[in-house]
């Protein structure tokens, strides 16, 4: 059985950084990883940041993730609502393993990191609607794995989501 994989969090948590280096470590030519912020630039070009226009955006990766010929699919995206999130696992997981691990990287953090300077806008309010700062992320209920990437390298994270997907191939 195929595997989809749905890293979340914050942004600036690191979501994106540990799936690259996850599919690495599989092997790229059997993994396909979908970035939020890259699919946001191709497929989801049209949309915006409101409530309904997020739960579009992770939809289209779950029509990509469910359509996807490699064995595993990650599919790296805030994704801030658990509603959304469900949506994902009941859409992908009528074909495929969905596994969710959340990146729980704190805000703080977060906004050290800004890589995009993104969370200074929203502080400012040159953003609206951004997530963790006027917006909610709430929280996954029961994910398959919790990952923190300020109290763990990148290595471990990896490994361990690693894990998670290796276990997941052995129940199918």
């Amino acid at each position: 059985m195929n595997i989809v994989v749905l890293i979340t969090g914050l942004s600036g948590s690191g979501k994106t950084t540990i799936a690259k280096h996850v599919q690495e470590q599989l092997s790229a030519d059997r993994v396909l990883l979908i970035d939020g912020d890259k699919s946001r630039k191709d497929a989801s070009v049209d949309l915006g940041f409101s409530k309904e226009d997020r739960f579009e955006h992770l939809k289209r990766m779950a029509i990509l993730a469910s359509d996807a010929i490699e064995e595993i699919c990650i599919v790296a995206s805030i994704a801030p609502y658990r509603q959304a999130r469900a949506m994902f696992r009941e859409s992908v997981g009528q074909t495929k393993k969905v596994l969710v691990i959340y990146n729980s990287t704190p805000l703080s953090i977060c906004e050290l990191r800004d890589p995009k300077g993104l969370y200074k806008k929203a502080r400012t309010g040159e953003i609206k609607a951004f997530t963790g700062i006027s917006d909610p992320y709430e929280i996954p209920e029961n994910p398959d794995l919790e990952i923190d990437s300020s109290i763990e390298s990148i290595e471990t994270s990896v490994q361990r989501i690693i894990s998670v997907v290796e276990e997941g191939q052995r129940k199918k």
